[in-house]
């Protein structure tokens, strides 16, 4: 296994991209949908989400990204 190790430029510059992109998620997502950020990436947690992101385009388009 290779170990990679980033600077700490190009690490921050991710976490900043990654805190970015959270954001524009949660603007475009329900109210009741919560975006955050843990150590595996963005996440998306709400009340029956599953089940809502098959009717809900917003949803849906949002799932595929943080899967």
């Amino acid at each position: 296994m290779t170990d990679i190790r980033l600077s700490a430029a190009v690490a921050a510059a991710l976490a900043g991209a990654e805190a970015r992109v959270a954001a524009a998620i949660a603007a475009e997502v329900p109210a009741d949908v919560r975006v955050s950020l843990d150590e595996r990436g963005i996440a998306l947690t709400g009340r029956d989400l599953s089940a809502r992101s098959l009717t809900d385009a917003r949803l849906r388009d949002f799932a595929g990204l943080v899967r």
